[in-house]
């Protein structure tokens, strides 16, 4: 297995892959190169069976320069018998496929690692790479108001640090802020040497969407069929609980109870006794009074005659 190691490494130098000298440690440490130190560390017959054949196709890919395959079948492997050895394998190929920090994640865990802990130069080699991982790893600072906005990268949502910072691979990205209350904010944005490593987004506050006024109408009475005598209910017609309760009906007031009557029963009264008034006031055989037009005016009070008239006395 150590000759295949050193042979997937020899055979991605020519190739133009240039893969270092580390990955051949890290290779050579993740697979039965190291099995003595493993077994030294773990008890005999710990290793479970499938772990050797994944970790030989593992090689095998990596040899061929698919990263993608090795990297799926190292976590396979990792998630049988996880320990220092896998993490470090996983670093390494996150390392070639430019996932810089992923693959300082993977390290900073195979050197924490309890299970089959990395010994003496291997320790050194894992710290070496992570410090290479780090140089190519760029610092983003978004600075946003409000401040705790949620901040988005190609849609995931990601977590700054106390200073606001993301830490990112290079390259490409959509950055998305969004907060409650305020319109949400989207731009691309590109990071790598000589683009700006700090944002400061304001949000704009959204308009505030007029309420409508809720208008709730009274219920219209109906009168169930059942209340009307004599009425047929049709069928899937609810005649309700019970029948309608109506108010009493107001009686009509008669006519000798209205003003208008007694009213114009007055006036005719009134007139009438003015005429019988004039009638009575003149004798029979007087000539017809003159003066102004004719107008003659009298009363007559128990035999006493007073006339008025215009024109001569």
């Amino acid at each position: 297995m150590d000759r295949d190691v050193q042979s997937a490494v020899k055979g991605l130098c020519v190739k133009g892959l240039c893969v270092p000298l580390l990955l051949g440690l890290v290779l050579l440490g993740s697979t039965l190169g190291l099995a003595t130190l493993s077994r030294a560390q773990a008890p005999a017959g710990s290793e479970p069976a499938e772990y050797r054949p994944l970790m030989k196709e593992a090689v095998e890919e990596l040899r061929t320069g698919h990263f993608e395959e090795a990297y799926q079948l190292f976590m396979e492997a990792h998630g049988i018998w996880a320990g220092a050895p896998t993490a470090r394998a996983l670093g390494m190929t996150c390392f070639e496929m430019g996932r810089y920090v992923q693959a300082g994640r993977w390290f900073e865990q195979a050197l924490g690692a309890g299970r089959r802990a990395l010994q003496g130069d291997k320790r050194v080699e894992v710290e070496q790479a992570l410090k290479r991982a780090k140089r190519y790893v760029v610092s983003l600072r978004v600075q946003t108001t409000p401040v705790d906005a949620e901040v988005r990268i190609d849609g995931a949502v990601v977590q700054r640090d106390e200073a606001g910072a993301l830490r990112l691979d290079p390259g490409s990205y959509q950055l998305e802020v969004r907060a409650e209350g305020h319109e949400r904010y989207a731009v691309s944005v590109k990071v790598g040497a000589g683009h700006p490593t700090e944002l400061e987004i304001a949000l704009v506050a959204a308009p505030e969407q007029p309420t409508a006024p809720v208008v709730s109408a009274a219920p219209v009475p109906t009168v169930p069929a059942a209340a009307v005598p004599g009425a047929a209910v049709p069928a899937g017609v609810d005649t309700g609980p019970g029948p309608l309760q109506l108010p009493p009906a107001v009686e009509p007031v008669p006519v000798y109870k209205r003003w208008w009557l007694w009213t114009g029963v007055g006036v005719a009264v009134v007139g009438a006794g003015v005429a019988g008034l004039l009638l009575m006031d003149r004798s029979p055989g007087e000539p017809e009074p003159y003066g102004t037009q004719g107008l003659v005016v009298s009363t007559r009070t128990e035999g006493l005659v007073m006339r008025f008239s215009g024109g001569r006395p």
